[in-house]
């Protein structure tokens, strides 16, 4: 859309507001923001955050509300130290620049949603993000097999704070490092393999 609306001389005159369940994690926001997004609205992470609260399972006092201002306080400074490291001292300058380079997604799509991102290695296409999509929304709507599963992003969360599950690590980054190197196709190969065989070991709620 962003794109779009520059071909069309237009950018300047529309704001895009973002409004979804994914973001959750600093790089989603910069993704986000470095494609145009103007604002962003995380309406599950802040639930799950609330519902954490709720149920005494932060630092003892933390509030609701004082639970969410906390992860956009987090949010806000991520993305100045996200900007600093660029050399960029402004939201303003960082929105739709684009500062990234695609790995794992094929040249159509690049070309198709992401025109003007550099990307090296090739990978899935539409249709594979398109059956995530669906698997996501198959898992989001099924049966309720426990009294109070943790949601998707609850998990991440905690995983996150108790560093249990981590796909980057010393052999993952470098992997992928060396495969972007070298532009080397079977390294990325050996990136992903890794990574699939890591996930094979989540969770099973952690579709």
């Amino acid at each position: 859309m962003h794109n779009l609306l520059v071909q069309e001389e237009t950018r300047t005159q529309v704001a895009l507001i973002t409004e979804s369940g994914e973001p959750r994690e600093v790089m989603h926001f910069a993704l986000l923001s470095g494609y145009g997004a103007s604002a962003i609205n995380p309406y599950l992470a802040l639930e799950s955050v609330e519902s954490l609260a709720r149920r005494g399972e932060l630092y003892d006092g933390v509030t609701p509300e004082l639970a969410v201002k906390h992860f956009l306080k987090s949010v806000n400074k991520g993305l100045l130290k996200t900007f600093a490291k660029m050399g960029i001292s402004t939201l303003q300058s960082y929105q739709g620049a684009q500062v990234f380079e695609a790995i794992g997604l094929n040249k159509e799509l690049v070309d198709s949603y992401f025109a003007g991102t550099a990307s090296r290695l090739e990978g899935v296409g539409l249709e594979v993000l398109a059956r995530e999509a669906q698997m996501k929304h198959e898992h989001a709507f099924r049966p309720l097999t426990s009294p109070r599963p943790n949601s998707r992003s609850e998990e991440l969360i905690i995983s996150a704070s108790t560093a249990s599950i981590t796909f980057l690590n010393p052999l993952t980054i470098s992997k992928l490092q060396q495969a972007v190197r070298q532009e080397s196709f079977q390294t990325f190969q050996e990136y992903t393999d890794l990574i699939d065989n890591q996930a094979a070991t989540w969770p099973r709620c952690a579709v």
